[in-house]
């Protein structure tokens, strides 16, 4: 399939472990059943073909074009990763950030080496294109299992495409890199024959099917965009030479035809397997962001500007969103009842906004200025009709990655990573042959960088190594957990504990583990030794707050606990567990007034077990006090009538609560109302003195 000589070796290897082995590793022993494997593969890969690159170097100086290294770009990259560095200095989770700069390090490292890799083969783009397509077919073919599972278990819908998700961890992300890899298969079929033209088709025709089908509205609006910029970039490239190139501009409009058919189809196809109702809702959810994961995402956006406006320059630290995000509470945000916990602001531009400050994402933001540059700098001097088609359709990959990365988090996953990474050194290879300016570079400082950078890397893998093994080890944990097997637990937790592994894939805390655990053998200074240190890791965490308040109570220090649900309610004003944690504490103080505060802001309606007897024993002892507090005897008896019926305290609580009354307002309009339309024992006149002297108004 391929013909590869030996000056192309090594890059055949870099490509095929790089796009048809590492977005193919999956494991279910860690949390993440692919992001950390796959992470760990790819920095062994960077520092192996680092390793090589120095070998190479020096027993050869001119193996490498490394003036290919004096584009703007790398300069510019390198900054990019200086701000990452530098914004570990304001991380609130230290280890973290480092964790994070160093993902960021080895992406630098693996651009430089994928660059100078292509730039040794001509041609390389021929031999990238197919290795993508080969990847693209390989993915779908799992999708359609998956669909085909589906199928035949019941109707296709909304919910049953999440089961979709190829070897992605999330049905977005698989429809995300099927979006990514489209344009090489593209590129494929317009300028190959024989059966390369046939399986890209396949792919291409097969991928906007999935598309359609996986219902990811990012994924809509990035392809929509991406083909209507590139056509209006390719007519402006090819306007002049239309006539010249009329056979290949004929094989564009049908492919054209092909693919957009296919769309069409794709549509009536699925409208035929699942409710049609779904498509519209999804394009209704397009225009309207006040439903669903839509609205989700613009309130994450709205709590990151905060975050920005807190620490605009420096920003909050590299790997640092996740921990913070909750500083700015969790209104209208699932996470408000500590069941979900976000780690991104679905927006990568955002993202590092927050995370690096404003140096730090404009220089983000300008290594897609420059690839764009680059590519309208290609597009204006080449002549080979093939390497424009190619182009542009980089173009396409860059506009998609773009729009998804507004939308999406593709900066986090490791294969959307790698084919950003190839379609940036694509273009600037491109654009440095183009160029035809060999200036040379001393081998000595490349060296003697060579040196620290391998250091970096060596890390980077020691410490990928380190993080897989905690989650592989926290993953039993929860195991051990959801079996109520707290020795077991505790037990993982030690295991995975380290310096660099301090949080699970949600941000929680891996002491927390170990702290509910000694919490549930009864071990109450233990587990409050374990919240203290999963605080340290995690000061917003909603059930580290909650966990520290309730140790802190058993321990007798009541303030304590008090200002640490007091801290929890921040990050979720309606977290009922500290609700009725904070009834307790007040009920312990005889402070029932405060209390019934925090019982009314809980959900009158809810399904925890505990709140009916909080309901009863508060009002019991409001509607105690309150007759204590009165001299009047009718007044006295009527409401002991109502203390001694459970449903009746609670039917005036419930008009309370409606009414938005006091409750003890609300104890003596039922009272007073009682003696004169029920008992008929007060007549209008004694009812109005009444209502006079306790202030009631109808």
């Amino acid at each position: 399939m391929y013909k590869i000589d030996k000056s192309s070796l090594p890059l055949f290897i870099f490509l095929i472990i790089s796009v048809l082995i590492i977005p193919f590793l999956y494991t279910t022993s860690s949390l993440d059943p692919a992001y950390i494997t796959r992470l760990l593969a790819f920095s062994f890969l960077t520092f192996l073909f680092s390793v090589f690159f120095v070998i190479k170097i020096l027993r050869d100086p001119d193996y490498f074009d490394l003036s290919l290294l004096r584009n703007y770009i790398f300069p510019v990259w390198a900054v990019y990763i200086l701000f990452v560095g530098l914004s570990i200095i304001q991380a609130e989770n230290t280890t973290e950030a480092i964790a994070d700069f160093l993902k960021h390090f080895t992406v630098f490292i693996y651009f430089i080496l994928s660059s100078l890799l292509l730039s040794r083969v001509r041609n390389s783009y021929n031999i990238l294109s197919k290795t993508v397509t080969i990847f693209s077919l390989l993915i779908l073919l799992i999708g359609i299992y998956q669909i085909y599972d589906l199928l035949i278990k019941g109707e296709f819908d909304h919910q049953a495409s999440y089961y979709v998700r190829g070897l992605s961890a999330h049905r977005n992300l698989f429809a995300q890199i099927l979006l990514l890899s489209f344009p090489f298969s593209v590129f494929c079929i317009l300028n190959f024959k024989g059966y390369w033209k046939t399986l890209s088709l396949v792919s291409a025709i097969l991928t906007m099917l999935f598309i359609t089908f996986l219902l990811t509205k990012s994924v809509w609006v990035a392809m929509t965009v991406s083909i209507f910029l590139s056509f209006v970039l390719a007519a402006i490239v090819f306007y002049k030479s239309f006539q010249e190139k009329k056979s290949f501009m004929r094989k564009i409009f049908i492919v054209t035809f092909i693919l957009f058919s296919i769309l069409i189809f794709s549509g009536i196809l699925f409208s035929k397997l699942a409710n049609p109702e779904v498509l519209k809702k999804q394009t209704y959810w397009l225009k309207n962001n006040q439903f669903g994961s839509s609205k989700e995402r613009v309130e994450l956006w709205k709590k990151s500007a905060n975050m920005i406006k807190e620490s605009p320059f420096t920003g909050v630290g590299s790997g640092n969103w996740k921990i913070l995000i909750s500083k700015y509470g969790t209104k209208d945000l699932r996470s408000e009842k500590g069941k979900v916990f976000f780690q991104r602001p679905h927006n990568d531009f955002i993202w590092v906004l927050c995370e690096t400050g404003i140096g730090g994402f404009m220089f983000f933001i300008l290594i897609f200025i420059i690839s764009i540059y680059y590519v309208f700098k290609i597009l204006r001097n080449e002549e080979n009709i093939k390497v424009k088609s190619f182009i542009i359709l980089m173009f396409f990959f860059i506009i998609s990655y773009v729009i998804i990365s507004m939308l999406s988090f593709p900066r986090e996953r490791i294969e959307h990573t790698i084919f950003l990474i190839l379609c940036f050194s694509s273009i600037v290879v491109a654009y440095h042959q183009q160029k035809n300016n060999y200036s040379s570079i001393k081998i000595n400082y490349v060296l003697w960088l060579s040196m620290p950078v391998l250091l970096i890397l060596l890390a980077g893998i020691i410490i990928g190594f380190i993080r897989m093994s905690g989650e592989i080890h926290i993953n039993k944990a929860l195991k051990y957990k959801a079996k109520n097997e707290w020795t077991q637990v505790i037990h993982e937790v030690d295991k995975a504990y380290n310096k660099f592994c301090t949080l699970d894939y949600t941000s929680t805390p891996i002491f927390w583990h170990r702290g509910v655990s000694n919490y549930n053998l009864g071990l109450i200074d233990e587990a409050l030794s374990d919240f203290r240190e999963s605080y340290v890791a995690n000061p917003y965490h909603l059930h580290v707050l909650n966990n520290l308040g309730t140790c802190y109570g058993l321990v007798g220090k009541h303030t304590t606990s008090i200002s640490y649900y007091n801290k929890a309610l921040k990050v979720s004003p309606q977290f009922e567990n500290t609700l009725l944690n904070l009834c307790v504490s007040y009920l312990n103080k005889d402070n029932t007034d405060s209390a019934y505060f925090y019982l009314s802001r809980c959900n009158p309606y809810t399904e925890n077990p505990n709140y009916p007897g909080f309901v009863t024993t508060i009002l019991s002892n409001i509607i105690k006090n309150l007759i204590s507090e009165t001299d009047d005897r009718l007044i006295k008896i009527n409401l002991n009538r109502i203390r001694n019926s459970d449903e009746w305290m609670k039917k005036v609580f419930m008009q309370a609560l409606e009414n938005k009354k006091s409750y003890n307002y609300q104890l003596l309009t039922e009272t007073i109302y009682l003696l004169e339309s029920v008992d008929s024992v007060i007549t209008p006149e004694q009812s109005k003195t009444y209502k006079e002297k306790f202030k009631i108004i109808n």
